[in-house]
């Protein structure tokens, strides 16, 4: 058996010496790789007679006609531009509704006699507009009686005022008279420790005395009393000289 040197194996020589013929493995082989070079030899061959043809075709294809759109010339007026107001008027069906809203409502009463065409929703109304007439019977009914109810609370102020003036003389009065009969008893209190006066007397100058105290607390509290009803009165006065006021609006 022989060792191989390179690709194919040393052939055997024959017995005379003369060199052996090549192997048919050789041969086949050789075929076989100028068959591969002529396969892309020919399609080398055929892919440049298409790139060929193809570039034939584009070249004489014939370009497309492009139309001429240039429209002609338009004739215009011309004018000098001036600044000025310009009035956009639109005219369109719509419904028109305010901003803000207000209930309309009367302060005052009363049955009434007139109602004008433009009281309703989204009318236009003229400033000073009359809207709703109501009969005046009766807000001047209700401005005479808050009026007379003023006087008359005035009227009683003015005589509670009196009274306690006349309450406060009667206070003046029943502390002199309790000064008085202080004075008294004192003095008869000295007299009865020197023996001077009697007891009895004595008892007598102290009954005043509490009399005199007992009258004078009871000023007191009936001036405290005049003077309540005065702040009284002035509350009821300022109700109803607003509730006037409000009448007559």
């Amino acid at each position: 058996m022989t060792e191989p040197t390179g690709i194919e194996a040393e052939p055997k020589r024959a017995e005379n010496g003369a060199a052996p013929a090549d192997p048919p493995v050789r041969r086949f082989r050789f075929f076989r790789g100028f068959r591969r070079i002529w396969h892309g030899l020919h399609f080398v061959g055929v892919l440049a007679a298409g790139i060929a043809v193809f570039v034939a075709l584009v070249r004489a294809k014939a370009p497309p006609e492009i139309l001429d759109m240039t429209l002609p010339p338009l004739p215009v007026a011309a004018a000098t531009a001036q600044e000025g107001d310009h009035p956009s008027t639109i005219i369109a069906y719509g419904e028109v509704v305010a901003r803000r809203s207000a209930d309309v409502r009367a302060i005052v009463g009363g049955p009434i006699l007139r109602v004008s065409d433009h009281f309703a929703n989204g009318a236009p109304v003229a400033a000073g507009e009359i809207l709703i007439e109501l009969d005046p019977f009766e807000y001047e009914r209700r401005v005479e009686e808050t009026a007379a109810a003023v006087r008359e609370a005035e009227a009683r102020l003015q005589e509670n005022r009196e009274t306690s003036r006349h309450q406060a003389d009667l206070v003046t009065l029943a502390e002199e008279r309790r000064d008085l009969t202080q004075t008294e008893y004192e003095r008869q209190v000295d007299l009865a420790e020197q023996n001077v006066s009697a007891r009895r007397t004595l008892e007598a100058a102290q009954s005043r005395l509490a009399a005199a105290e007992a009258e004078l607390t009871q000023r007191r509290q009936q001036a405290a009393a005049s003077a309540a009803k005065i702040v009284q009165q002035e509350a009821v006065l300022e109700r109803l000289r607003a509730a006037e006021a409000r009448s007559r609006r």
